[in-house]
């Protein structure tokens, strides 16, 4: 079932614009923010933060991170492909 911002619940759409919001260097915001993109959606990590493509692509650069970003990149993008938008 897709959860778009309308039907998410509140606390998770503002936990993870908090989450959004924290700085692309903090490794520690990629594991609940993988968890948190199936309630919330793609879509709406997508709203709350417009520069996250970018943001993700400038996390790859930092070896550290690589890890993390990947795992949320792939839960993004499952979650957009299967029609969570």
């Amino acid at each position: 079932m897709c959860v778009d911002m309308a039907t998410s619940s509140e606390e998770l759409v503002v936990l993870t614009e908090s989450l959004l919001s924290l700085d692309w260097l903090n490794h520690t915001k990629y594991g609940p923010l993988c968890c948190l993109v199936p309630h919330v959606g793609a879509g709406v990590c997508l709203h709350l933060c417009p520069s996250l493509p970018r943001d993700v692509l400038m996390a790859f650069t930092q070896q550290s991170l690589t890890a993390p970003v990947c795992q949320l990149t792939s839960m993004l993008l499952l979650i957009y492909i299967c029609g969570c938008f």
